[in-house]
């Protein structure tokens, strides 16, 4: 009994005080640069990659909250972006279009087709798509679609 009192008063002793919990840490502000997606603040682009402008990406049919940073590579004939994958869903995407004004790229979401449990994590993944020619001042459509596996 006298031990569990000690403990109690361990405990309630540990609240006043910190170790570096984020609740004592100042905020900082991060601003986003050309590398760092301002929805995603820790993730960056590539090496080399160019970030296309926001006007020049219609992210509109793609899942609430979902990332957004869309950028191109090399000379310009690959299209990259983030999608979200966890541990029971993957993704994958293609070019479902091109003409003198757009590309249209299709990004799909597969889940599992049981209903076993997951783990509900996600991560971040890094994906790129192949264009017939330099993007140029095309607009990147982004569609999704969730299918079942």
């Amino acid at each position: 009994m006298v031990g569990i009192a000690v403990l109690a008063l361990l405990v309630a002793d540990c609240g006043g005080h910190s170790t570096g919990s984020a609740q004592n840490q100042p905020a900082v502000a991060i601003a986003p640069t050309s590398t760092t997606a301002p929805d995603l603040p820790n993730v960056h682009l590539p090496a080399g990659a160019v970030p296309v402008a926001g006007a020049k990406v219609d992210a509109r049919a793609l899942p609430a909250g979902y990332p957004r940073l869309v950028w191109t590579e090399g000379n310009g004939g690959v299209v990259g972006f983030f999608a979200e994958q966890g541990a029971c869903t993957t993704a994958s995407a293609s070019v479902i279009g091109e003409t003198d004004l757009a590309v249209t790229v299709r990004l799909v979401i597969t889940q599992p087709a049981s209903t076993k449990p997951c783990p509900q994590y996600l991560l971040n993944k890094e994906m790129t798509v192949n264009l017939d020619r330099p993007l140029g001042s095309r607009t990147v459509i982004m569609q999704a679609a969730i299918e079942r596996g």
